[in-house]
């Protein structure tokens, strides 16, 4: 895993990158915004290395454990507890950034989301 990007189906709910694979947030935003530039493109605010969350974990699962059957999945990265084959990860938790920009009176073209 570099950098992905989950969804809960129909739109991007974070953006999430393994840790030891960037020098640091800076490094990791940079490469989301060449990865995904035209998500970036399309939204009426600036991420800063400030929304850049880490301390989270993933893992790929080979098969879905039962309690990720909502993501309707046979397998693939999800976020987990620290522990066996879990690594951290930085991520950009685009929806609730979307969210709250909007209320806060910044626009989201509806493709961004």
């Amino acid at each position: 895993m570099y950098i992905i990007e989950f969804t809960d189906g129909s739109s991007t709910t974070e953006i999430v990158g393994k840790k030891s694979a960037f020098k640091d947030a800076a490094d990791f935003l940079e490469k989301c915004k060449g990865e995904f530039d035209w998500k970036f493109d399309d939204i009426d605010f600036e991420i800063a290395v400030e929304d850049v969350q880490d301390g989270a974990y993933c893992r790929y699962y080979p098969r879905m454990p039962e309690d990720y059957s909502h993501l309707e999945m046979e397998s693939g990265y999800t976020f987990c507890n620290p522990g066996k084959g879990a690594f951290e990860v930085y991520f950009i938790p685009w929806q609730k950034l979307c969210k709250e920009r909007l209320f806060s009176g910044t626009k989201v073209r509806e493709e961004a989301q």
